[in-house]
């Protein structure tokens, strides 16, 4: 007899899409909910009103379980939407493994990859902010600015341990900013690094 290759589960596949879709939804309704909260809006608007309805309740109970203030920020709902998507990720890749006949044994290391590619996404962005301050502390930028106001309110925690031992360079160049910067392309390219552990024992897996 030819050798027939098992059919994906259809059934299956079909809804790790759904799920998929309606994380991935929802966490862009709350990215939405915290950008509208940083201009002041309406909380009498229905707009707003159907936003806080669907976005509140867990946000509240996070955010009294897993507190994140940094600079006067809270960040708690940036720990919010991680948690959402690798709960997307554990569903998703357990139903599509499942779809496809393979082992569950094969889920760590997904999840080992999906967490080190957040891990990166976070270094980069870190590393955005960073650039920004350096280039702040060359200008001299009003504080009454917003936008300086909250890169100085994110990275001030992360930099104060280092002030004692990293004073300001020449015309005001931030140092501890650049050594803080020169870390996170250390901590990424790490990551890479490590992204291919996790790598290794999907090769083969089918998506």
């Amino acid at each position: 007899m030819p050798y027939t290759a098992m059919q994906p589960d259809a059934m299956l596949l079909g809804l790790s899409k759904i799920i998929s879709l309606v994380i991935t939804v929802y966490v862009w309704i709350i990215i939405l909910r915290v950008m509208i909260s940083w201009v002041s809006p309406n909380p009498n608007s229905s707009f707003m009103q159907f936003l806080s309805k669907i976005t509140d309740p867990p946000l509240i109970w996070f955010r009294k379980r897993c507190p994140l203030v940094l600079g006067g920020l809270d960040f708690s709902p940036f720990l919010f939407i991680i948690v959402l998507a690798l709960v997307r990720v554990f569903l998703v890749a357990g139903l599509r493994l499942k779809a496809y006949h393979q082992p569950l044994s094969q889920l760590f290391p997904l999840m080992a990859l999906q967490i080190t590619s957040m891990l990166q996404s976070f270094i980069f962005l870190l590393g955005i902010i960073m650039v920004i301050r350096l280039i702040m502390s060359l200008v001299n930028p009003s504080f009454q600015n917003p936008l300086v106001l909250f890169i100085y309110g994110v990275t001030e925690p992360l930099l104060s341990p280092l002030r004692r031992w990293f004073p300001y360079g020449p015309k005001g160049l931030d140092i501890k900013a650049l050594v803080f910067l020169i870390a996170t392309i250390v901590a990424y390219l790490l990551l890479d690094q490590l992204k291919m552990v996790f790598i290794a024992p999907l090769f083969g897996t089918t998506f």
